[in-house]
């Protein structure tokens, strides 16, 4: 377990530093310690952290589990799944759990992937394996997957054609459009024929198989034509054969494979290699290949080694006191000598470390773990710190309509169940109708003005309808006619953020709105969500059906989020895709019909004889089939198809078109411990399909913090005043004085409610020399009131009650992890009677112009820098205007009272003028003028937020 360091080829995307760049030598992945074991594949690569698996590098077919993204430094997936075991194959991933379950992802051109299918899969689908064994070891290779359980069983499945599968047959490639290829191919394999052999474990070559009994004995497979099998001769062999190494007394502790040579190592600790030799690889100081496992000696001859990884055409060696031998091909610097020559011999890359934990290869690239605590080039990354978590449940209800252009005259039986709700999400496909002209004019009219769907009919229609409810809509946007509205309660408002939205036009040329998806993410207090509503192509016949399936895929590949944490920087940080996501709800008319005739789906509709027009249903047979919506779950229906009615009655279309009916419309979630409490339709007639929702009981990580928090501030005091802008939105915390020049503006985030501000407990004058500007420091203590979030665990007590504590002053030198909620504070306005200063400072507010804040998304408390080390405070509040200099201080935790090195984030402020409040200071330096607080409001800009605005008074 330690930090990683990889070195090689850049374009091949292993080595996982944010860049193509090739490394000369060992070079850290920034961030990026603890790192258990790694696997690398062709082009992409895993390592597993804690349970999590971490992937990067290429992902064309889905191969990172997280979509088609792809991402140069490592990302986790994001799921519950305890990982023990990862290996990467050319274009695909396998992985074990701790419960013994296999998951795979990525191409699946022949059967690789274990499902029974030749559909590829962008996320972890767990495979099924023959009677269900743990599984505690995986192999992944050129098309071929294997997997060792606890009792030395052992399974293959994928490509077989050159033997590699060990099945005694020669299985021919089978391309993606053809039929389901044969059932031995495409399921996992278990080899019955040889029941004595216990397995230890497996790796593949370009073409053949190498694997290790418990026993410590090497069996080979597959394709010889390089001596690879190490058998003494060039045929291949279809079945697993025992390789003959030294007198056959040695036992071998371990196998490694590159394309087409192979390499064992010994209790004794010695090296054998066998195969191809064109580039030195085998180590034996020849370009010749070796038919046999031949001893590699050199300076190993005195050596113990104890690990060997292979890459393509290079080979690694660890020996036990640390040292790390390479040979092979050079031409990438793969071998870490910074240069590209080849070497026919090992050749030592490091002196003696004593702290080299493991070391991988694979492609043109190589790696090595570096336990902590012994840096090799540079310092080591901390470890994360994390923060005692609740998980509390909560309610989500979702909604969706297509409304065929209507607007009905009451929501009431569509929207009234949502008045428990947590999150209430909404969603309207054809909001316009769709015809050509309407569709066009919608979206020239959204582009030009995105910030006008707040002003839509149906927003207007949602917002009245819900906002007695204590609802507060956090997102709104549109795509032609696919609207989405998220709304949570008033007193989770402070816990959203990092509000991002995409769009994805589906329609026509891939770039028409007229069918297509809206997407937000959004974090609820630690818990990430993501909600996708969309419309994907409609129509029953097969060609409609691969265009639904276009769509999907397309959504998928199109919808990217800003920036989330990995070790990437700048542009090359990871973009977050829909699976980044601990919980995703997508829902929406996907317009999946039933192929059956029209007449016996009326019949049995009117029986209310629902399975066997499931078993027919378009969607299901899809996701059985793997091509859409992988990992994702529906609740059982029960109610009669939503589509397609005519207008204002109960009748299926008695039109000409005489529409087959079908459950257009879905609501599908991806996500642990959800809980489906309801799926139902709704009976509004005034559109061709019938509402529906769902809920949802989510738990939702509350971390466990103090309500409240202080900063230490240095401000500079300039001697002429300065007007500040201001705006109801964000919270600026005002000093003023009775006299010039102590005269100060300080932006704070209030943790939770309505905040006050206590005078200054002490202050010192920190003037540097020479400067004309005192400066104070004072320290602030910040008060509000405690509001119990949860709701209420008696069922007696009040729906969506929040009993309050009484107001607590408390003062703290460590910023909340989670603030706990209370209700947003509302904006007073200034009193008539402050007199004529107070008149003066608004009116010089009014003319204020070009001045800007920025405030962590939504309003509440100060953002953190990561959300797995909330400890960690970075303020993002600030006013930007000359000449009043503020610099906020990260804070030591409340046991500390060193206050040295802290880092500091420093803005420019404006000064206002004097509010004549005023107020004393224990400080003897600033007696005669000392400042006092006072709270009023400026503009607010939210960075990467569709809620970014710039408020200004006028």
């Amino acid at each position: 377990m330690g930090s990683l360091y990889t070195w090689g080829r850049g374009k091949s995307s292993l080595l996982g530093h944010g860049d193509y760049k090739d490394k000369k030598d060992p070079t850290p992945i920034a961030n990026f310690t603890r790192a258990k074991m790694v696997s690398m594949g062709t082009n992409h690569a895993a390592a597993i952290v804690n349970g999590a698996v971490y992937l990067w590098g290429d992902s064309t077919y889905g191969q990172l589990g997280r979509g088609y993204a792809r991402q140069l430094a490592p990302l986790p997936i994001i799921w519950k799944k305890k990982i023990m075991h990862v290996a990467c194959g050319q274009t695909h991933t396998i992985m074990c759990s701790d419960e013994g379950e296999v998951y795979s992802m990525g191409d699946n051109e022949f059967g690789q992937l274990g499902f029974g299918n030749l559909e590829g899969v962008c996320v972890p689908i767990q495979v099924e394996c023959p009677g269900k064994p743990k599984v505690i070891k995986v192999a992944a290779g050129n098309g071929v997957s294997a997997a060792v359980s606890d009792r030395g069983v052992m399974m293959t499945w994928g490509r077989g054609d050159t033997g590699q599968l060990g099945n005694g047959q020669r299985v021919p490639i089978v391309s993606r459009p053809s039929p389901v290829s044969p059932p031995q191919m495409t399921s996992p394999i278990i080899f019955l024929d040889r029941p004595s052999i216990e397995w230890l474990m497996v790796q593949f070559g370009a073409m053949h198989t190498v694997a290790l009994s418990r026993e410590g004995t090497i069996y080979t497979w597959g394709n010889n034509s390089q001596g690879q099998l190490g058998l003494g001769h060039h045929t291949d062999s279809l079945i697993p054969v025992r390789v003959p190494v030294g007198d056959g007394d040695i036992r071998m502790t371990l196998v490694a494979s590159g394309n087409f040579h192979s390499g064992a190592v010994g209790e004794d600790g010695r090296v054998y290699m066998w195969g191809a030799n064109a580039f030195g690889q085998a180590g034996t100081g020849t370009l010749s290949s070796e038919q046999l496992p031949t001893i590699v000696l050199g300076p190993l001859r005195d050596k113990c080694a104890i690990q060997l990884a292979l890459g393509c055409l290079h080979s690694v060696v660890l020996t036990a006191e640390g040292e790390i031998y390479t040979f092979g091909q050079g031409e990438y610097y793969q071998l870490g000598h910074a240069d590209k020559k080849a070497r026919l011999w090992p050749s030592i890359m490091l002196p003696t470390m004593g702290a080299v934990t493991g070391i991988v290869a694979g492609g043109d690239a190589s790696g090595l773990l570096l336990s902590a605590g012994a840096p090799l080039n540079g310092t080591l990354g901390q470890e994360t710190k994390t923060v005692k978590e609740e998980a509390t449940p909560y309610n989500v209800y979702i909604a969706s309509w297509n409304c065929n252009g209507k607007r009905p005259e009451s929501l009431a039986d569509w929207l009234g169940g949502a008045q428990n709700a947590d999150v209430l999400i909404v969603g309207i496909q054809e909001m316009v109708k769709m015809a050509a002209g309407s569709v066009v004019r919608a979206q020239a009219a959204q582009s030009t003005n995105p910030e006008a769907v707040d002003t839509l009919p149906w927003v207007i229609d949602i917002d009245r309808f819900v906002g007695p409810m204590r609802y507060v809509k956090v997102f709104c946007k549109a795509l032609v006619g696919v609207l989405l509205v998220a709304y949570v309660k008033d007193e989770h408002r402070p816990h959203v953020r990092n509000i991002q939205s995409a769009l994805a036009p589906c329609g026509a040329m891939g770039m028409i709105g007229n069918k297509g998806a809206v997407v937000i993410r959004f974090s609820l207090y630690a818990t990430q969500m993501c909600f996708v509503c969309s419309h994907l192509a409609a129509g029953p016949s097969r060609e409609r059906l691969d265009k639904r399936y276009q769509d999907y895929k397309s959504i998928i590949q199109k919808i990217h989020f800003g920036n989330i944490n990995s070790t990437g920087t700048g542009d090359n940080q990871a973009e977050s895709t829909i699976f980044d996501h601990e919980n995703v709800f997508w829902f929406g008319d996907l317009n999946y019909r039933i192929p059956l005739a029209n007449d016996q789906i009326r019949k049995m509709v009117a029986d209310k004889d629902y399975e066997p027009l499931l078993r027919a249903d378009q969607l299901i047979a899809e996701q059985a089939a793997g091509r859409v919506f992988q990992g994702f779950k529906e609740g059982p229906i029960d109610f009669a198809p939503t589509y397609a009615y005519d207008v204002n009655t109960q009748n299926y279309d008695t039109g000409e078109k005489h529409r087959s009916p079908a459950w257009c419309d879905r609501v599908l979630w991806r996500g642990e411990d959800i809980r489906l409490t309801s799926y139902a339709r709704h009976e509004l007639l005034d559109s061709d399909h019938r509402p529906i929702t769902a809920s949802f009981v989510v738990p939702v990580r509350r971390p466990e913090a103090s309500p409240y928090a202080s900063m230490r501030v240095s401000m500079k005091f300039p001697s002429s005043p300065q007007p500040i802008a201001g705006s109801p939105s964000s919270k600026s915390a005002i000093w003023s004085a009775s006299s010039s020049p102590s005269r100060s503006v300080l932006s704070v985030s209030s943790p939770v409610g309505s905040p006050t501000l206590t005078a200054p407990s002490s202050s010192s004058e920190q003037s540097p020399a020479g400067s004309s500007s005192p400066v104070f420091t004072h320290r602030l203590t910040f008060s509000s009131p405690y509001f119990n979030s949860h709701r209420p665990a008696s069922p007696t007590a009040g729906d969506g009650d929040r009993p309050a504590s009484p107001t607590t002053t408390a003062t703290t030198d460590m910023p909340p992890a989670r603030p706990v909620s209370s209700q947003p504070p509302k904006y007073t306005p200034p009193s008539p009677t402050l007199g004529s200063a107070a008149s003066s400072f608004l009116r010089a507010q009014a003319n204020a112009r070009g001045r800007t804040a920025t405030v962590a998304d939504g309003p509440g408390p100060p953002s953190y820098s990561s959300p797995r080390s909330p400890s960690s405070f970075s303020s993002k509040s600030s006013v930007s205007a000359s000449p009043l200099s503020l610099s906020t201080s990260s804070l030591a935790p409340p046991s500390s009272t060193t206050t040295a090195n802290t880092p500091t984030s420093t803005s420019t402020l404006p000064t206002p003028t004097p509010t004549g409040i005023s107020a004393s200071s224990t400080s003897p330096a600033a007696a005669s003028s000392a400042p006092s607080a006072r709270f009023m409001y400026g503009p607010v800009v939210r960075k990467n937020s569709d809620e970014a605005r710039l408020q200004r008074y006028a």
